[in-house]
């Protein structure tokens, strides 16, 4: 990603220098970390705040008798208010996600250059025993050339030990310093594009809520305060008659409307179960006639307007019944009434 840069300090210098700048991006990054962290709680009470004006709000629209406009106006805002707080939890777990979250590779990373520091300085410390352990054998048998060569021999293997564990450090080093770099300028252009996200959303959310307050006619609800001013006890009445009737119609009202509509049903439902019964009791009944005597005939006629106006009082009770039945049922009833005539 970047070029590795030549060594300039060699030796104990530089694992020194790595030593300390590892300290410094460690200690930097930590409150960085923190400050961010820190940044998304605010964020989050801010959007738990945000719930407790939406919650507040929509208790006092409720609580509202007189002033319906002010109700309606206070429940839109309390949608949009509420949407902002969607939004504000949106960001909160993008800050999570996109910004906190990439830091820790930089920390696994930074553990894995500690442990290459500690076997670079071991590797140092066992450079520096066998350097002074040729100095003790050349001194004390300046001619025992076996001891002294193979005494250098492990200085040489300590002297490459050293080399190697220091390339691995720089490398190491130098794709910390590479990750830092780029995980932290991403981490703040996520949050830029976060915020600008954020601060978009909350702009339209807001218009709309400013929108929803504006709507409110606040002539019209002092009118109907004032109304309710210079007649307390009549909005009192007003408001239990109110109330007495909605709970009427929410409880005694829809069981009444249940019971009356299941008897009328289950009647006309038993009336076209047997439709053949009632046809043969009324052919019975009209086969009986031709038999009967002529006193019985004239009786009947005698009687005809009185049975006209009994069936014109059967059909309009009938009606009433068919009316409140349901589509269905009544063209069934249609139909067998037209079959039976």
């Amino acid at each position: 990603m970047f070029p590795r840069p030549q060594p300039l300090i060699p030796g104990d210098n530089q694992t020194k220098f790595i030593q300390d700048r590892l300290t410094d991006s460690e200690r930097q990054l930590g409150d960085l970390c923190q400050t961010l962290g820190s940044y998304t709680k605010c964020y989050a009470r801010v959007r738990n705040q945000t719930d407790e004006v939406v919650h507040n709000m929509v208790k006092n629209a409720e609580s509202e008798e007189i002033c319906k406009s002010s109700s309606s106006a206070f429940i839109e805002f309390a949608n949009s208010f509420s949407s902002i707080a969607d939004s504000r939890e949106i960001f909160v777990k993008r800050l999570e996600a996109q910004i906190l979250e990439p830091f820790s590779a930089i920390g696994a990373q930074s553990r894995e250059v500690r442990e290459s520091i500690k076997s670079s300085l071991s590797a140092k410390e066992k450079e520096i025993l066998r350097k002074r352990g040729v100095e003790k054998i050349r001194q004390r048998n300046p001619r025992n050339r076996q001891k002294i060569l193979m005494a250098e021999t492990e200085l040489a293997r300590a002297s490459a030990d050293v080399s190697r564990t220091l390339r691995s450090l720089e490398e190491q080093m130098d794709s910390f310093e590479a990750l830092k770099m780029s995980v932290t300028t991403k981490a703040l252009k996520n949050l830029i594009v976060a915020e600008m996200a954020l601060h978009a959303q909350e702009m339209e959310l807001l218009t709309k809520a400013y929108d929803d307050l504006q709507a409110m006619d606040q002539e019209q609800d002092l009118e109907e305060f004032r109304k309710a001013l210079r007649e307390p006890a009549a909005f009192k009445e007003k408001k239990s008659n109110f109330r007495s009737i909605a709970n009427l119609f929410m409880g005694s009202g829809k069981s009444s409307l249940e019971k009356s509509s299941k008897k009328s049903l289950s009647k006309s439902l038993g009336d076209i179960s047997s439709p053949s019964g009632a046809l043969d009791k009324k052919s019975s009944s009209r086969k009986s006639l031709p038999g009967e005597s002529k006193v019985q005939k004239l009786t009947i006629s005698d009687d005809d307007d009185d049975d006209e106006s009994t069936e014109n009082t059967v059909s309009t009770d009938e009606e009433d019944q068919e009316s409140e039945l349901p589509k269905a049922i009544k063209q069934k009833r249609k139909f067998s009434k037209m079959y039976m005539n």
